[in-house]
């Protein structure tokens, strides 16, 4: 059994957008040493200007277990421009002396750290992403690239790149198709390697 306590505060009158302050307090019942304690900070906010919309996302956060303490840190400035959105960002997962690393056990990092799977735990040496996305729209398809170069946060140790690529079509009002790609090319962590997905899916 687990014993979880999550707090979360927004301020939506931050200029631009909102600020959020977090607390996620977990702990495995019966097990010692099993207390895992994040407290962050984030700011996500837009700016209309003449040509363009500007996006931008901070984020901070530390997190304390028994083997150390370790810190997180999120950045992202992006802008829409005719439909297109073109991000550039940086996600740090830190390690505290490459035994303990940042882990986040309530997240899907198969949406955060690449499609190909890698990164579902953060290793010891932590982790650096710094990626770029593109994405739009052009002929009713919905089109995504990402390009992510990861290396660690302790130790200078040069994980790989990944490749990800998405189209989607709406199709009426209850369906959506689908194809997904990823491709992680490794240098010093894990092997190559490529997934597909195709779907479908239906909305009541």
């Amino acid at each position: 059994n687990v014993t979880n306590n999550l707090f979360n505060a927004s301020w939506t009158g931050a200029p631009g957008g909102a600020l959020t302050a977090y607390a996620y307090l977990l702990e495995t019942d019966n097990v010692d040493d099993s207390e895992n304690d994040t407290f962050g900070l984030r700011y996500a906010g837009a700016f209309d200007l003449d040509a363009l919309k500007l996006l931008v996302t901070l984020e901070g956060a530390q997190q304390e277990v028994e083997a150390g303490d370790t810190e997180y840190y999120f950045a992202e400035l992006g802008a829409e421009v005719a439909g297109v959105t073109v991000k550039v960002a940086q996600e740090v997962l830190g390690s505290d002396d490459g035994t303990v690393a940042f882990q986040t056990p309530l997240a899907t990092k198969h949406a955060f750290n690449g499609w190909a799977d890698q990164f579902l735990a953060t290793p010891a040496e932590g982790l650096e992403d710094t990626f770029v996305s593109v994405g739009g729209k052009a002929a009713g398809f919905k089109l995504l690239a990402v390009f992510h170069d990861y290396k660690s946060n302790e130790g200078s140790i040069d994980y790989g790149t990944e490749t990800n690529l998405l189209v989607a079509r709406p199709i009426g009002k209850n369906y959506v198709v689908g194809l997904k790609y990823a491709d992680y090319s490794a240098d010093d962590f894990k092997t190559d390697t490529s997934k597909y997905w195709a779907w479908g899916e239906l909305k009541f």
